[in-house]
């Protein structure tokens, strides 16, 4: 008798023990979830953006569907595909476009989703053919325009706005004939347009020395050179905060020379 009591009691501690074992070993990887997220965060704002890149990897191969993971990996997969020459900047923005797909699954509403998505579109738009170019544009405005609908103060939705509003103005006439047959044409978009956001990317972010170069590039489109050089110098003031701050200032002054 004394015996069964022993096993049913051990039974009953087993069945205690076990799902409390599994609650924290759950609340552990949790934790270091966070911890890693945290890690990569602060990559990302170190400007240390390929690092930080791999550390979202890394999370999504514990939570494949993380949203902020998803979001970010999106982001930098954009940014990493623009440093690549030739055709290996194109598996990048696939991988951007995937990411965000599946950010979106998780949280539609969620703002880095959909500017993840917007900037993905974009770049796929810069490396495709005329049709998958216009299909790219016309989901991209869609994009940025629900990105900015949930967070009026997204500079970045902004930027990638008025980027969208130059390819637009630059379309050619077989881009413009494909955009007619395929949907009925594309919204319509200007110069003066892209001046607009970005300029209004700059008051939300001052910092964003991406942002003056084509600002500046916009102005000088317009016959505004005066503007032009003074946005370069402005942006030239500018602490390099981002990995690619450096590059985008040897662009400026390459500008600002042609211009003074």
């Amino acid at each position: 008798m004394c015996i069964l009591r022993q096993k049913q009691g051990r039974r009953c501690l087993k069945q205690i023990l076990i799902p409390l074992a599994c609650l924290f070993f759950r609340f552990a990887g949790a934790q270091d979830l966070e911890a890693q997220l945290a890690a990569a965060a602060k990559l990302e704002a170190a400007g240390k953006e390929t690092e930080a890149l791999q550390q979202y990897r890394e999370i999504l191969q514990q939570d494949s569907t993380h949203p902020e993971a998803l979001s970010h990996a999106s982001i930098l997969c954009s940014l990493e595909g623009s440093r690549q020459t030739g055709k290996a900047e194109t598996p990048y923005f696939r991988a951007a476009q995937q990411y965000a797909a599946a950010a979106l699954r998780q949280n539609p509403d969620q703002t880095t989703a959909n500017l993840a998505m917007a900037m993905a579109l974009d770049r796929l738009a810069s490396v495709s053919g005329v049709k998958e170019k216009v299909t790219y544009l016309r989901d991209e405005k869609k994009y940025a325009d629900l990105a900015l609908k949930i967070d009026p103060q997204n500079a970045q939705a902004w930027y990638i706005l008025g980027a969208w509003n130059i390819r637009i103005g630059n379309m050619n006439f077989a881009e413009k004939a494909a955009a007619k047959m395929l949907f009925g044409g594309l919204p319509k978009g200007s110069l003066q347009e892209a001046i607009q956001d970005f300029e209004q990317c700059r008051k939300l972010d001052p910092a964003f020395i991406r942002n003056y170069y084509a600002l500046a590039s916009a102005y000088h489109a317009a016959e505004d050179d005066l503007k032009a050089i003074s946005t370069l110098q402005q942006g030239l003031r500018l602490r390099s905060i981002r990995q690619d701050d450096n590059r985008i200032k040897q662009d400026c002054r390459k500008l600002l020379e042609q211009l003074q």
